[in-house]
């Protein structure tokens, strides 16, 4: 996650997952490779259910990242209470509960990629903050696999900064030697 950032191995997590628990249409009469999808589609959604709620958490701004991730979950909490209906259709056709979740899968990580890559950026504080987090990114972003760590005097301080801050250390540097002079 270090490298590749939240939202592409939260994408591929839930891609890989749903198309395993879809592939399990196609491989109905073979009980060992129902098995293996089945498998398969269930570290899917451990992995993705292990990457969420930190990238949740990065995305919540600090003053209301406690209710935010709360009310996710919550969120998430629903699904327990609807698995055993979803579980429930499997019994006129063992593929379908599969073919629900799988679905979802898909369709949650593709929308994982609308979300913005909080690898190497600085995180929102404020209520403000959280409303222009994500602001600039864009179609060049969106495909954008592994997010480029920016330099450190770029991040904290602006080019007319640095060329003020190498100003101060530059005359400091002239009074050191001044005083190391009147010695």
């Amino acid at each position: 996650m270090n490298r590749w950032g939240r939202r592409w191995v939260l994408w591929a997590s839930m891609i890989i997952g749903g198309a395993a628990c879809l592939g399990t249409v196609l491989s109905e009469d073979d009980y060992v490779t129902t098995l293996v999808l089945y498998c398969i589609g269930k570290s899917g959604i451990s992995s993705a259910f292990v990457v969420l709620p930190l990238f949740a958490s990065e995305l919540y701004p600090t003053v209301v990242r406690g209710i935010g991730l709360s009310i996710s979950a919550v969120a998430g909490m629903l699904g327990p209470v609807f698995i055993p209906l979803v579980n429930y259709m499997g019994e006129e056709y063992i593929s379908l509960p599969l073919i629900v979740m799988g679905s979802l899968m898909l369709i949650g990580g593709n929308c994982a990629l609308l979300l913005p890559e909080t690898l190497h950026q600085n995180l929102p504080q404020t209520l403000e903050d959280g409303e222009q987090f994500g602001k600039q990114f864009g179609f060049k972003d969106f495909w954008n696999c592994c997010p480029v760590k920016p330099s450190k005097s770029s991040a904290e301080n602006s080019p007319g900064e640095v060329e003020e801050l190498n100003d101060l250390l530059a005359a400091e540097n002239r009074k050191l030697h001044v005083d190391d002079a009147d010695l």
